[in-house]
């Protein structure tokens, strides 16, 4: 009897160093895997050494599940136990393209995206020779801007008004700085919905999970890059070419009351890629004070070309449409401050071959918003 009694203790024994064997080589398969960013719990609770353990169930700890997960083995009064920790209990909540977990920090390696080809695609896209121009003709097409229009009170369209080499220095600036700290990442909603586009603050950093602006990007602690001083001279121009329109417009004496000048301290930076889009919105984050002056928005365009929405409701159908072409200005501030807007579609191929081939930005439109808050 104590032969027998010694044997039942020797196998519930070897039993229990299996299944602890199975549960921390799964812990280490999946942390070899990159796929496990929380410590397993392993914990024996009260098992009854006077039977055998009769069923084993395992369950693999999938993505996205719950905080915890429970693969019990029964034995008579009690079971095994251990418990996963969720992978992404301290995940960040942009999912940014090329960013990967490392395994032995809890802050995820940020890898900025590159608005530009790179490499080869860029060396022959830069080395293309167009039919029939030359430096000079490039360049002069694009020096004298169509005149702008006004699309309602407060709401002006500048076509063509930033120049060729106006456009391939801020491509170029664009990408040196979303290439650093604080530069392009693919940002989210709070309900775990992702943007259709790539995104960089400059000078204060908006976050679209909490509607608020800050001095910190909170998902990877950066501060953003400050605004450069010529994209600031250039939204005032713009905005002196649409007061100027304005006035005439509507003979206005005081042409601050239809659309005010401001001084942007924020630029918020988004790529489109060619299946981009946005939805119906309004910029109202901004403070009160600037709402309340309605401080305009400006806009640059660059690149392909977009199917532009804008409207007095969230209703795509009631909404107006304009294309924003490469080079375009629009600005709305005033009565339009708090229009809603979007961008439903970027057709793709529509950007000047020459621009491609000068800045060597890749397919898609590069979108710079200045407000100021």
């Amino acid at each position: 009897m104590a032969a027998a009694r010694g044997d039942a203790v020797s196998n519930i024994n070897a039993l229990r160093s299996a299944a602890a064997r199975y549960v921390f080589s799964l812990s280490a398969r999946r942390d070899r895997m990159g796929r496990l960013a929380s410590p397993t719990r392993v914990a024996i609770l009260n098992v009854d050494q006077t039977r055998k353990v009769t069923t084993l169930r395992r369950r693999e700890i999938e993505e996205g599940e719950e905080d915890r997960r429970l693969v019990r083995s029964r034995a008579l009064n009690g079971y095994f136990e251990y418990r996963a920790y969720n992978r992404n209990r301290n995940s960040n909540y942009a999912a940014v393209g090329g960013q990967k977990l490392d395994s032995s920090v809890s802050k995820p390696v940020f890898r900025p995206y590159d608005i530009c080809f790179h490499g080869r695609r860029n060396r022959a896209l830069i080395e293309a020779t167009l039919p029939g121009e030359n430096n000079e003709s490039k360049i002069e097409k694009h020096e004298e801007w169509t005149k702008g229009s006004l699309l309602r009170p407060g709401m002006v369209l500048l076509k063509n008004f930033i120049s060729h080499d106006e456009q391939v220095d801020i491509v170029k600036v664009c990408r040196d700085l979303g290439l650093g700290l604080g530069g392009f990442y693919q940002p989210g909603y709070a309900n775990g919905a992702k943007l259709q586009l790539k995104m960089m603050c400059l000078g204060i950093d908006w976050n679209p999970r909490t509607y608020k602006y800050g001095n910190k990007r909170i998902f990877d602690g950066s501060t953003p890059p400050s605004i450069p001083n010529h994209f600031i001279k250039l939204v005032r121009r713009a905005i002196q070419e649409a007061q100027s329109l304005t006035k005439k417009e509507y003979r206005a004496s005081k042409v601050e009351d239809v659309l005010p000048s401001m001084t942007p301290d924020i630029c918020i930076v988004n790529f489109y890629t060619k299946n981009g889009k946005l939805g119906l919105h309004q910029d109202r984050d901004e403070s009160r004070e600037s709402l309340r002056k309605g401080l305009p928005v400006v806009s640059f365009s660059i690149g392909d070309s977009a199917d532009f929405l804008y409207g007095d409701e969230r209703n795509v159908h009631k909404a107006e449409g304009v294309i924003l072409e490469s080079g375009d200005v629009l600005i709305f501030g005033g009565e339009s401050r708090r229009v809603f807007h979007g961008v439903r579609s970027v057709l793709p191929n529509s950007a000047p071959k020459e621009l491609l081939r000068d800045s060597g930005l890749s397919p898609g439109r590069l979108n710079l918003t200045f407000r100021q808050y």
